[in-house]
């Protein structure tokens, strides 16, 4: 898959997303891998293109060896649908967020964090089979055919959770 040819590398990329720390993990099952429909509202920009998502994923990932190796991970997962602008003619699908710590020392579980910091995990890091970083995938369905916007993540902070409450240090 090639990156979308009219983004030029180096444009912006910020977003937010808002998200229910009470929320229950749909695969309970799963001792490695916690699944969570948390996400309320998620925004990208890409340079001045605005997309957004009413639906996500947050996917926590502890002591996996789905990898390759034994990892630590916190993956974010918005859309479709996805809404907002074309890029080379392609609609907006999903984007993709998956921060990696291939110390796999970051969680003692799969439960939903609170508070997630960018500086805890080695997002730079390449971990087989898992992407770091983000992307925005395009798709046409009519046609089959697939691009992608990939950023990097160098900055990640919990602003206010849902209850009001300043998140503390002992909260992941």
């Amino acid at each position: 898959m090639e990156g979308a040819s009219s983004v030029p590398v180096g444009t912006i990329v910020s977003g937010r997303y808002r998200f229910d720390p009470t929320t229950q993990d749909f695969n309970p099952a799963d001792s490695a891998l916690g699944l969570y429909e948390a996400v309320l509202d998620f925004e990208l920009s890409v340079g001045d293109a605005a997309y957004r998502a009413e639906t996500g994923t947050i996917g926590v990932l502890n002591d996996s060896t789905r990898f390759g190796g034994k990892v630590d991970a916190y993956t974010l997962t918005c859309g479709p649908p996805l809404v907002g602008p074309a890029i080379d003619d392609l609609p907006p699908f999903q984007m993709d967020m998956n921060l990696a710590d291939t110390t796999a020392s970051l969680f003692d579980g799969v439960e939903l964090p609170r508070r997630v910091r960018a500086e805890a995990f080695d997002i730079r890091a390449p971990v087989q089979g898992l992407q770091t970083g983000g992307h925005l995938l395009l798709r046409d369905s009519t046609s089959g055919k697939i691009s992608d916007v990939g950023f990097l993540v160098e900055k990640l902070e919990v602003i206010q959770p849902k209850d009001g409450k300043a998140p503390s240090d002992s909260d992941n």
